[in-house]
């Protein structure tokens, strides 16, 4: 995608795009965070025409000032925004336009803790950004704000952190029903109002000449309204959307607790043609007509209204905490709602989608242009999660999700603040886990074999990192092999760190089979190669120990020159030349290595 057209895949479904043909300006991300006020509400009472995409109306902004003092006030508005007029309890204010937004000046200096409003008159005679209207099957006017261009079609504080509270008041044609945040206050649906913080780029306003199809949800004694805005053809559709909106809530309020909007509803609205497969706008997601009813966009969606709406990323460098999140949700609505199949062959696509690829870059901090880059912010991100999950276990790790949303509840956060919360709660160090998966790109590039060796019982295992370790690390991973013996199947657990690691395990009998990471716990890319194959890409050891468990003396059979041992600092504490050698070292875990391999070894006094 190129900055310039920025055209972003929030749902990259395969096959599934009816992108309208929106030009988005180019993507500057803004960074700094302005304390100079905080916004606190928008009341903007608005006219439609609904012949083309225009309006006129106003909007009146509340603040309070953060500053010590302030002689004047920034607010955002694209160049599209004719800006009529600015007034307030005074009377009309000065103001200055710029490219991207005016500098309104008060009559009286504005003060520490006050608390004030603008009211700002304007029009726009037809929007290229921000504002949309569709003329098929019925005429329809739409606005997005994502990834922020909220003030192309309202005056606003774009940022994140931003969080206000917004009220709509329309006027529109007779025979139009309007769809926004919150709940309708009449029966026309002409005014809406949401009492929850909402980020600018979350506000939404829907309208054409909807049907709109009523539903309750009662989650654990809590009345949730739900609503589903389609054309009238498309009535019967909306009864499948409502079902699954229901099943997600029981999912997601048993795991991640209550919806986070109570009081309002959860809908949804449809739309003919849209640059997105789904928009999760606060408490109303847009959708095209394409996807209303597929539910893995259903899901994931509803999945933003804890993560991305109640919780929101400070800016888009932190993208992963809304749509990584979002994404393993929707997998977990899978495993709740159907089967551990159904959950795998979740984490399986989005295995598929990051590997194969075009791009690899950190999550964290990612290129403008890849905001929402599918493979690697959404599906990279989302097994990112599910390894913390497996690591730590699902006691710890759900209790994380916790701390994190009722930390950052109708507030913004970063990665770096989820990764504290991931160690108070834990209680371990997991630096080195973000460093690796995170912080840096790419992903262990795997390939192994095993042999029986069935003389002395023994199982080998090489597991070798090929991937450059000039552009990716070295992997620290905890591996499981899966041990077939008929329909039984025993697990065998290492860590590895290095960029090849032996490994030997006792067995009875030869396994039927061996399986690298049965259960999906590590997102890699592996191959298991044997005969020429396998001299090609990881060649069999040369040598291997025979007794890796053992007291002083240790025995090494195959061909070899000198092999080093070490501790596990590093330090290097026997040279070995011969096959039989008297250790005397203390007990602890060593590793054996020379060029081409590395064995562990475990002494026991």
């Amino acid at each position: 995608m190129a900055i310039a057209t920025l055209l972003i895949s929030i749902l990259a479904i395969s096959g599934i795009y009816e992108k309208q043909d929106i030009i988005f300006p180019p993507y500057s991300p803004k960074f700094d965070t302005v304390v100079d006020i905080g916004v606190l509400h928008y009341d903007a009472h608005l006219n439609f025409p609904m012949t083309d995409a225009s309006l006129n109306g106003s909007v009146e902004i509340t603040f309070v000032v953060n500053d010590v003092l302030l002689d004047s006030v920034w607010m955002d508005a694209a160049t599209q925004i004719q800006i009529d007029s600015v007034v307030d309890s005074t009377g009309a204010l000065t103001f200055t336009r710029t490219d991207d937004g005016l500098w309104i000046y008060p009559i009286y200096s504005l003060y520490y803790g006050d608390t004030t409003s603008f009211k700002i008159y304007y029009s726009i005679a037809k929007a290229d950004t921000g504002l949309y209207y569709v003329s098929d099957p019925y005429p329809t006017l739409y606005t997005l704000g994502c990834p922020e261009i909220t003030h192309y079609w309202l005056p606003c504080r774009e940022e994140h952190y931003q969080k206000a509270t917004f009220k709509l008041t329309a006027d529109v044609p007779a025979g139009y029903v309007v769809a926004s945040n919150g709940n309708a206050l009449d029966s026309t649906t002409l005014v809406w109002e949401t009492n929850y913080l909402t980020a600018p780029y979350l506000i939404s306003i829907n309208i054409s000449k909807y049907v709109a199809v009523k539903d309750t949800a009662i989650v654990d004694g809590d009345t949730i309204p739900l609503v589903v805005f389609v054309y009238p053809e498309d009535t019967s559709d909306a009864e499948t959307v409502l079902n699954i909106h229901k099943q997600a809530l029981l999912c997601y309020t048993e795991i991640y607790g209550s919806y986070p909007f109570l009081g309002e509803k959860y809908g949804a609205v449809e739309v003919s043609s849209f640059i997105y497969g789904g928009m999760e706008h606060q408490t109303i997601t847009t959708l095209i007509s394409s996807v209303l009813t597929d539910e893995d966009v259903l899901a994931h969606e509803l999945a933003h209204s804890w993560w991305g709406d109640m919780v929101t990323c400070k800016d888009w460098r932190n993208v992963w905490l809304n749509e990584g999140f979002a994404t393993y949700t929707e997998a977990l609505y899978f495993l709740y709602t159907y089967s551990e199949d159904r959950f795998k062959t979740k984490l399986s696509d989005y295995k598929s989608n990051y590997l194969y690829g075009a791009w690899d870059f950190p999550i964290a901090d990612p290129p403008p242009d890849q905001i929402f880059n599918y493979g690697v912010i959404y599906c990279k991100g989302a097994w990112v999660l599910h390894m913390v999950r497996c690591m730590l276990g699902d006691s710890t790790f759900y209790s994380i999700l916790s701390t994190h949303r009722d930390s950052f509840a109708y507030k913004t956060a970063t990665i770096e603040e989820f990764i504290n919360i991931c160690q108070d709660v834990s209680g371990e160090d997991l630096g080195w886990f973000f460093d690796q998966w995170v912080y840096n790109k790419g992903y262990p590039d795997v390939r192994w074999w095993y042999n029986y060796v069935p003389e002395d019982s023994i199982l080998v295992i090489s597991y070798s990192q090929v991937q450059d370790t000039q552009e990716v690390p070295i992997f620290r991973l905890p591996l499981e092999f899966g041990l077939v013996y008929g329909t039984d199947t025993t697990i065998a657990s290492f860590w590895d760190s290095l960029a090849v690691q032996v490994e030997t395990i006792y067995c009875e009998a030869e396994p039927d089979t061996v399986i690298l990471d049965p259960h999906l716990k590590v997102l890699q890319r592996a191959f298991v190669v044997a005969g020429s194959e396998l001299k090609r890409a990881s060649p069999l050891p040369h040598w291997r120990v025979k007794n890796p468990v053992c007291t002083n003396r240790l025995i090494i059979d195959g061909d070899f020159s000198e092999i080093r041992m070490y501790d596990i600092t590093g330090r290097l504490c026997k040279t070995i030349t011969h096959r039989y050698t008297t250790l005397n070292l203390p007990s602890g875990v060593y590793y054996l290595k020379d060029a081409h391999f590395t064995q562990k070894v475990v002494i026991i006094r």
